[in-house]
């Protein structure tokens, strides 16, 4: 029985993209789904449609794979897109470290909080609300997965801005619970973490 269109959008991210590919394709209740690559990038997309093609092969070809760099062929027949999709991130990145410092505001390490993550909110939402008019004018019934940073303010804005269903996810809390086990000494089994 065939499964469901996934659409990743901004799939030749360095970063999501390959990690997302590899997660469907080693999700057995997601084989004969249709995976769907998209991202404006020609090459990048390119990169990363061989990526996911030479792992399709070495999984026995489990979802059925494209890639396109328009939004109405990426969305057409999507059933959940999941969008990591970012413009200029590190150069922009920098910036948002750079400038706080100049004018004497500490930083957070990290890409969510402090004076730089507000730029960085500004620039997501723009980026991610655009690409949401997309889902909605192609794909009205889909499930979107917000995975683009800062997460909670970027899906706080398509909750507010949009009728789309979607959730938004982040990685860092596995990773964290990792990095507090070791700093305390203690197998990460050891410690539970709650996040909503």
């Amino acid at each position: 029985m065939p499964g469901p269109t996934i659409t990743l959008i901004g799939a030749g991210g360095l970063s999501f993209g390959p990690t997302m590919v590899n997660d469907v394709l080693h999700t057995p209740a997601l084989a004969g789904s249709r995976l769907v690559l998209h991202d404006l990038n020609a090459d990048r997309l390119d990169r990363a449609y061989r990526f996911a093609a030479k792992l399709n092969a070495a999984n026995g070809s489990p979802v059925t794979l494209e890639r396109t760099t328009g939004a109405a062929a990426a969305l057409d027949g999507a059933a959940y897109c999941i969008s990591s999709a970012e413009f200029g991130r590190f150069p922009y990145w920098r910036q948002d470290y750079e400038i706080p410092r100049r004018y004497g505001a500490t930083q957070v390490n990290g890409e969510n909080g402090g004076p730089g993550a507000v730029f960085h909110s500004l620039r997501s939402i723009a980026n991610t609300l655009s690409i949401c008019a997309d889902i909605e004018r192609y794909a009205p019934d889909a499930f979107l997965v917000n995975l683009s940073n800062p997460m909670s303010r970027v899906t706080l804005a398509i909750n507010r801005a949009t009728s789309l269903r979607n959730v938004g996810m982040c990685h860092e809390m596995p990773i964290g619970v990792v990095r507090i086990a070791r700093l305390l000494r203690m197998s990460p089994r050891h410690i539970e973490a709650r996040a909503s």
